[in-house]
C-alpha cells in the first residue's frame, strides 16, 4: 500500500513537470497562477509575474540543432532556479518561453531578480559539449507585471507578455516592466 501511495505521488508530480526543463509545465503554471490570484484577492501582499523569452531561439535550433536548443532550455531553467526565491514558481510556459510567479514580491524586487537572470545568461557564452564550439551569447527578453486588485489571470499574463514584447521590440536582451499608461 505504501509503494502504491509513493507511485501515485510520483505520477502526480510528473504530471505537473516539464520533462525537458524540470520546471512546472503549462498546465501546472495555469493552475498555480489561478490559486495565487484567488489568494491575492484575500490578502494585501504583492504578487508579480515574469514572462521570459529566449531571443533568436529558432536561430540556435537551426544553426546548432534541436539537441543544442534543448540544452539551452535546460541551462536557462537551471539559471532561473538559482536566482528565484524558494517560494517562487517557475514554469516552462511555451516553446522557448518561461514564466515565474512571484508571490510576496514587490515589482522592484521582481525587476531585480529578472535582471539577474537576464544578465547572468547574457554574460556567459555557451559552448557545445564535446567539441567546445561556441554558440555565442544567448539572451532573454523579460516582461514583468504586478497584480492589481481587479486582475484576472489573463490580464496579469497579458501585461507581462506585452512588456516582454516591448523588450523584444526595443532591441532584445532586456527587462521591461508593464506599462502604467
Amino acid at each position: 500500500m505504501q509503494l502504491m501511495r509513493q507511485e501515485l505521488a510520483h505520477a502526480r508530480e510528473t504530471a505537473k513537470t516539464d520533462a525537458l526543463t524540470g520546471l512546472f509545465n503549462r498546465r501546472a503554471f495555469d493552475q498555480k497562477l489561478d490559486e495565487y490570484i484567488e489568494a491575492q484577492k484575500q490578502s494585501n501582499s504583492e504578487l508579480c509575474l515574469l514572462i521570459l523569452d529566449l531571443d533568436h531561439f529558432k536561430q540556435v535550433n537551426d544553426t546548432f540543432g534541436h539537441q543544442m536548443g534543448d540544452n539551452v532550455l535546460r541551462y536557462t531553467a537551471n539559471l532561473m532556479k538559482q536566482h528565484i526565491a524558494e517560494h517562487h514558481c517557475a514554469a516552462r510556459y511555451g516553446g522557448e518561453e518561461m514564466a515565474v510567479i512571484m508571490p510576496n514580491t514587490p515589482l522592484n524586487k521582481a525587476m531585480e531578480i529578472a535582471e539577474k537572470i537576464r544578465s547572468s545568461l547574457a554574460r556567459h557564452p555557451l559552448k557545445c559539449k564535446g567539441s567546445k564550439e561556441s554558440i555565442g551569447n544567448v539572451t532573454l527578453s523579460i516582461g514583468v507585471s504586478g497584480f492589481k486588485i481587479n486582475d484576472s489571470t489573463e490580464s496579469l499574463i497579458d501585461r507581462a507578455d506585452k512588456a516582454m514584447y516591448r523588450a523584444k521590440n526595443n532591441g532584445r536582451n532586456q527587462v521591461m516592466a508593464e506599462s502604467f499608461l
